[in-house]
């Protein structure tokens, strides 16, 4: 962290590019996607596969078991402890979400297919497609003090509002105990 300022270990140097930059090259640019044309075609090639059995969320030996859901969201049983990974279940995310993309494939878990013992979710970082609001408030409601949220540093004043007091800021390197 430089000024208050997380910086890239990796790349110092790095910038983000300016907004008439990133303007210009979405209106010139062509269309190039890779998306199949139709529904069938993306059926094929990236098909959804539902987790439909209770007994897939629950780890019954010792270990860890690591189940995709969609994008950057994942369900982590290990041993006693069930956390998740950046949950978004929403079609579009944000709170303004009529204008932002929509999902073009259905996440393999809902809300409602979540155990009743989950622990904890871990938030990589608070970009809306990670940390999606109307969704942080369904978990709250549904989970309410029993999860542990552990976000990243910037994120305390956005926790708060939403009514989460058990949560844990982390770092770029940081520990906390989750048991």
């Amino acid at each position: 962290m430089k000024k208050g300022r997380f910086i890239n270990l990796f790349n110092p140097k790095f910038k983000l590019p300016h907004l008439g930059h990133v303007l210009s090259r979405k209106i010139t640019s062509p269309k190039n996607t890779r998306l199949p044309s139709s529904k069938q075609e993306l059926d094929r090639i990236l098909p959804v596969i539902r987790y439909n059995r209770p007994e897939e969320l629950y780890l019954t030996t010792y270990g860890l078991r690591f189940m995709w859901i969609a994008h950057a969201s994942c369900f982590v049983p290990m041993n006693n402890f069930r956390f998740l990974l950046d949950p978004v279940f929403s079609e579009r995310c944000g709170i303004a979400s009529f204008i932002r993309p929509k999902r073009f494939r259905p996440p393999a878990l809902i809300v409602d297919d979540l155990p009743d013992d989950l622990d904890a979710i871990l938030i990589s970082h608070n970009h809306v497609d990670h940390l999606d609001y109307p969704n942080v408030k369904i978990l709250h409601k549904c989970y309410g003090e029993q999860l542990t949220w552990f976000c990243g540093r910037c994120t305390r004043q956005w926790f708060l509002d939403s009514g989460i007091k058990k949560y844990y800021r982390i770092g770029l390197v940081g520990r906390v105990p989750i048991c």
